[in-house]
């Protein structure tokens, strides 16, 4: 329903003022007020709808903040798209969980390397861009994603 007008003219002093003027204004009154009632109805729900999406955004940020694990054991099974972190290691040897079909599966690790004879284990399958070369007092940074695994390395602060 749209919006009404009242179609008589103007009154002014002296004019008659009829039943059938009377009954316009009722019904332009009432009509309008269902029109506002129907209008204020849909903003209520607009507002509950873009509650709930703002509440959904908060929650898929929570969702993809990408938290941190200190880890201890060298012997470890890691999951995914958690950054895990060791202190100094002299070695590593990792399995991985299952990640999320449909969604990338990102494994990271981050240790400083603590002896010469260090060596990293990973689950069969795992290519480098380029084979490491570990060296005793850098930290590491590894990225493996669908297999394939880079890697950054940092000298020890001085």
């Amino acid at each position: 329903m749209a919006v009404q007008k009242i179609e008589y003219a103007n009154k002014v002093r002296g004019d008659l003022y009829t039943s059938a003027n009377a009954n316009e204004v009722k019904q332009v009154v009432n009509n309008n007020a269902d029109e506002l009632s129907a209008l204020s109805r849909q903003l209520t729900e607009t507002n509950q709808s873009v509650g709930s999406m703002s509440q959904s955004i908060t929650n898929l940020r929570e969702e993809t903040k990408i938290s941190v694990v200190q880890q201890s054991n060298m012997n470890a099974t890691i999951a995914p798209n958690k950054l895990n972190v060791w202190g100094s290691v002299t070695f590593l040897s990792l399995a991985f969980t299952a990640g999320t079909a449909g969604v990338v599966n990102e494994y990271m690790l981050e240790f400083t390397v603590s002896g010469s004879e260090f060596t990293l284990t990973l689950p069969q399958g795992i290519r480098w861009v380029e084979n490491p070369e570990w060296k005793h007092g850098h930290t590491y940074q590894v990225s493996i994603l669908n297999n394939l695994a880079v890697y950054a390395d940092w000298e020890a602060q001085s």
